[in-house]
């Protein structure tokens, strides 16, 4: 999977991969609405799997906001990105904090390098959105889960309306998405579904993620109902 053009470089000497690695920054508007939906996200999936002492591995980990929240409630945490100059960023963040993250490179999500059933839960937070062989790295998640082993993921859904809210009011409707997805492939939660009951799954709950409140009145703050939204959490178990 390739987010970012090959080559070239920006005018500061940077490439994309590094310019992108290097625009999170956790003073900026975007780190206050993820923080604030983080703790609701990690509520919500971990209904279907105990955290505490859980070998968890994230795909796709970006700034490594979220592999972090996964250490701080117990986790043992691998969080991999397809990126060397992401990963780096990531990984020296983390550090900073006093996080002891394991971070790790994969040449692609659909050839992770771990062993078969190495971990508890698979973390997919705005994979599914990607471009990306979607059969192939579910086949790979199943591969690496244990039996009995939870799948979470977090996605955008596709059409005109979801996009037009994301795009216009990001820091509600879409707290915490990934800032350089690349090409953006929503999907609603029937399709990622049959595709993971294909894979081997067997898909347990879904929920609209979105903010709660009235904009400017109260607090931002983030809830999870069974009316979809244009993000969405779900959850499958690996049979």
């Amino acid at each position: 999977m390739k987010d970012f053009p090959a080559g070239g470089q920006d005018a500061g000497g940077l490439s994309p991969e590094e310019a992108a690695a290097q625009d999170y920054d956790e003073r900026d508007a975007w780190w206050t609405c993820a923080r604030a939906a983080l703790s609701v996200k990690l509520k919500y999936l971990g209904g279907d799997a105990r955290w505490a002492g859980s070998r968890v591995l994230q795909l796709q980990c970006e700034s490594g906001i979220l592999a972090d929240g996964l250490l701080r409630r117990g986790c043992a945490v691998t969080a991999v990105d397809t990126r060397e100059a992401m990963l780096r960023h990531a990984r020296e963040r983390s550090q900073a904090h006093g996080y002891r993250v394991t971070y790790r490179h994969a040449a692609a999500l659909s050839e992770l390098p771990f062993e078969s059933g190495a971990f508890d839960i698979v973390l997919c937070d705005h994979v599914f959105d990607r471009e990306l062989d979607r059969r192939a790295v579910l086949a790979e998640a199943a591969r690496v889960l244990c039996p009995e082993g939870v799948l979470m993921v977090a996605c955008t859904r596709p059409g005109l309306l979801p996009a037009l809210r994301m795009r216009f009011f990001p820091g509600r409707m879409a707290a915490g998405l990934p800032k350089h997805l690349g090409r953006r492939r929503g999907i609603e939660p029937k399709a990622l579904q049959a595709l993971m009951a294909e894979a081997g799954f067997v898909p347990l709950r879904t929920g609209g993620f979105g903010p709660k409140g009235i904009p400017g009145v109260a607090p931002q703050n983030y809830g999870v109902s069974k009316r979809l939204r244009p993000i969405w959490l779900g959850t499958a178990r690996r049979r």
